[in-house]
């Protein structure tokens, strides 16, 4: 039903609001700005490791909310988002209007038809790995400043939270039947490993201990975020890699090996290629959003 509203109004038909209400081509342009703009809110809000690697530092202390209600939460949103859309007429607008609306439309019809994957059970899968993703974020952070440090600090103290989340989602995926094939599994695994049996020093979490960029303030705030950072790491993160070592050796693999749950491959390969189309389509809306 939403998908028929909201093409009616890309068409070039009316939208629900411009039914009522013939409005101009400006106001119409301006109405399409501020849900474009609403959206990328949206997302750097809740993916705020994606907000740190644009080099928005706003939400440089917290971490994406892996909890099924933020899923849930989410999708609602943009359901309304696609309801907003609906009432845009894009007749005689821009080229740049347009695509702005063709992108938009379809990255919410790609969020809509995700819902069915349930990805949120599946925070290990072909298309990503949570335990990677986390040790790739500190290559994607600006480093530039002592609040930069404390918040990335801040964010290695939620990493463990975080983890917990995704062996939550994971053991409801098992009972949901939706597990990931043991080879994605295996990696996973080996890489937390990996990353758990590094010394807090040698970790890649403590990359940025390795040369301070001369803007950060004196020898006494570089001394102490080195040793703050590397408490965090030593107490925290590394620890909470091999909790998640042992939850995938323990329980999530088994799992698949036994075919217990484990996605039928048709499945696995549709999921694999909403990724990748979900992947590009991000990418435009970044190159929109840079223009």
């Amino acid at each position: 039903m939403l998908a028929a509203v909201l093409l009616v109004g890309l068409a070039g038909g009316r939208g629900l609001a411009a039914q009522a209400e013939d409005g101009s081509a400006g106001a119409r342009s301006a109405a399409l700005a501020a849900l474009f703009k609403d959206m990328w809110e949206d997302r750097l809000q809740r993916n705020p490791e994606f907000a740190s690697a644009l080099g928005d530092l706003r939400y440089g202390d917290q971490v994406t909310d892996l909890s099924p209600s933020a899923f849930n939460e989410e999708l609602a949103r943009q359901r309304q988002f696609l309801m907003r859309l609906a009432m845009i007429d894009t007749t005689g607008l821009s080229a740049l209007d347009r695509l702005k609306a063709g992108l938009m439309q379809q990255e919410l019809f790609e969020a809509e038809d995700g819902a069915k994957f349930k990805e949120w059970e599946m925070p290990v899968n072909r298309c990503s790995d949570i335990e990677g993703d986390m040790a790739a974020d500190v290559s994607k952070y600006p480093f530039a400043t002592v609040k930069d440090y404390d918040d990335y600090i801040a964010r290695l103290k939620k990493y463990p939270g975080e983890l917990r989340q995704a062996t939550g989602n994971m053991l409801l995926g098992i009972d949901d039947g939706r597990v990931q094939p043991a080879e994605v599994l295996e990696k996973a695994l080996k890489q937390a490993e990996e990353i758990a049996g590094q010394t807090p020093e040698a970790s890649v979490f403590a990359a940025p201990l390795k040369k301070f960029p001369a803007t950060v303030g004196s020898a006494a705030d570089r001394k102490r975020i080195s040793e703050e950072m590397l408490d965090a790491i030593q107490n925290e993160v590394l620890p909470a890699y091999g909790r998640f070592a042992n939850f995938l050796r323990a329980q999530e693999i088994p799992a698949a090996q036994k075919g217990t749950g484990v996605l039928p491959a048709k499945e696995n390969d549709a999921f694999y290629a909403f990724c990748v189309k979900r992947a590009a389509t991000w990418q435009k809306m970044v190159e929109l959003k840079a223009r």
